[in-house]
């Protein structure tokens, strides 16, 4: 039987994400990496989901007017994105490009 021991170690990369002009992170709450390598950030501005190529290069962002209070994501293993809003109460299911395909709870209804 093997057992890993090694302790993962992380390196801190300055200024890797490269935003738009103007953009900016508000309360980055969580990140997940799908497949193809590309970073999903998820936040609490004015663009709740940024998705970035593995070298920090902006690819798009999604979600504009959908969430009250960004709070966790996770990738599915069918390639889709699940994200919790603990402001309105919901969890959804998206596809990688932003199309809502499910939704968990009744918005702004406490479960």
């Amino acid at each position: 039987m093997s057992v890993a021991t090694a302790t993962p170690s992380y390196t801190v990369v300055e200024d890797w994400d490269k935003l738009p002009p103007g953009w900016r992170f508000v309360e980055a709450t969580a990140v997940a990496v799908d497949r193809k390598d590309r970073v999903y950030v998820f936040n609490r501005g004015e663009h709740p989901v940024m998705v970035f190529d593995r070298d920090g290069g902006f690819v798009r962002s999604w979600g504009e007017g959908i969430f009250k209070r960004a709070h966790g994501i996770t990738m599915g293993p069918d390639d889709t994105v699940w994200l919790t809003d603990d402001g309105n109460h919901t969890i959804r299911q998206f596809t990688l490009e932003g199309k809502l395909l499910l939704t968990i709870g009744t918005a702004d209804r406490p479960a």
